[in-house]
């Protein structure tokens, strides 16, 4: 069930009556409705009139992006090419992909995005990389210039820099917490006029996904992606395996509890969502799939197996869109399965507003 919280109703009518959801109030209606209607004292609904800020606001409005982007060892097959930085898988799949492509679809689609965003003077941009824990995010905090010589060289280095797992909930914490603190720092006037865009990019497929109990039935799979995932790396999940080197050790995470399962990822959306209704700000979730089904098959025999969670193809893709859209959904977001890499593009992101402005 759809999550609904109750913003500030004078913000929210300062801001032309559009109002979040909230059952109990006797609100209805979210983001892309085309007005508001609100239980008034008799229980009957009225219209509140359209769901819209005047566009004369448009200039006060601030657009903060984080790019959340995987950086696990699948993406050298998902999104090629990749580097683990040591003569390991990747590398042996990049010889027997034959591709011919040079650049990622991610890194390309976010230097066309930045690039985008540059005419836009109020926007700004984080990039959080993530695998096993996250890696180099940049900004350390708060936000920065789409055209920050730092940002766009930490996104072009990306694809020499792969882990091996796909931590999405240490990346989702951690985005929820940046915002927090720059929600915290901005004067009233301004958090009430700005709009934070999570971008993932990623195969939606999270790992390990780790239980703290180990005997619920059934577990989760392709055609039920929705219940609890049993441990996918026992190894990781439990930590008994003494080969693991610290540095690639899970951090904050204590070995024999739960991590990725989607009540954790679905929480900090829910949470994030909730922001309109602590601080006045709204927050989104705008998700990707990166899987590239034509370059696994061509990796052949080597590949095998080797996708997210030990999943084939189709499941992997399946449960991905499950996780994503989900996500995507809670906040009143997009997903988007582009289907191959190629088709990636975040050119919708860079042209959307911070909010729905009334027609001029």
């Amino acid at each position: 069930m759809r999550r609904l919280v109750l913003g500030s109703l004078v913000v929210l009518l300062a801001a032309c009556g559009q109002l979040s959801e909230g059952a109990d109030a006797g609100v209805v209606g979210g983001p892309g409705d085309g007005g508001v209607m609100v239980a008034d004292a008799g229980g009957q609904s009225v219209d509140a009139g359209p769901g819209c800020t005047p566009a004369s606001e448009r200039a006060e409005w601030k657009l903060k992006f984080v790019l959340v982007v995987e950086q696990s060892g699948t993406m050298c097959i998902a999104d090629p090419p990749g580097s683990q930085e040591s003569n390991g898988f990747c590398e042996q799949a990049a010889a027997t992909s034959g591709s011919g492509v040079t650049v990622p679809a991610r890194v390309r689609a976010m230097n066309a995005f930045l690039m985008a965003l540059r005419s836009r003077p109020a926007a700004s941009v984080a990039v959080v990389p993530f695998e096993t824990n996250l890696k180099g995010f940049w900004p350390v905090t708060a936000f920065t210039r789409p055209d920050d010589a730092q940002l766009q060289t930490r996104v072009w280095s990306l694809q020499a820099e792969l882990g091996k797992h796909a931590n999405l909930q240490q990346a989702l914490e951690h985005v929820r917490t940046r915002i927090e603190r720059d929600a915290q720092g901005l004067p009233d006037a301004e958090r009430t006029r700005t709009h934070y865009a999570v971008v993932v990019l990623s195969t939606g497929v999270p790992s390990p996904r780790c239980t703290r109990n180990d005997l619920l039935t059934p577990f989760a799979s392709a055609a039920h992606p929705e219940l609890v995932w049993a441990d996918t790396d026992t190894a990781y999940c439990n930590l008994i395996d003494t080969e693991i080197p610290s540095w690639e050790r899970i951090s904050n995470f204590v070995p024999g509890t739960s991590i990725n399962q989607n009540g954790a990822l679905f929480d900090v959306a829910d949470a994030l969502r909730a922001m309109k209704a602590w601080y006045g700000v709204n927050v989104s979730i705008h998700t990707r799939l990166v899987l590239s089904e034509s370059n696994v098959r061509r990796c052949g025999a080597l590949c095998d197996g080797m996708l997210t969670n030990g999943l084939n193809l189709q499941d992997s893709r399946a449960v991905g869109g499950y996780v994503l859209s989900e996500l995507a959904r809670r906040t009143g977001g997009s997903f988007v399965d582009p289907g191959e890499p190629a088709n990636l593009s975040l050119m919708d992101l860079a042209t959307m507003e911070p909010t729905t402005f009334c027609a001029e």
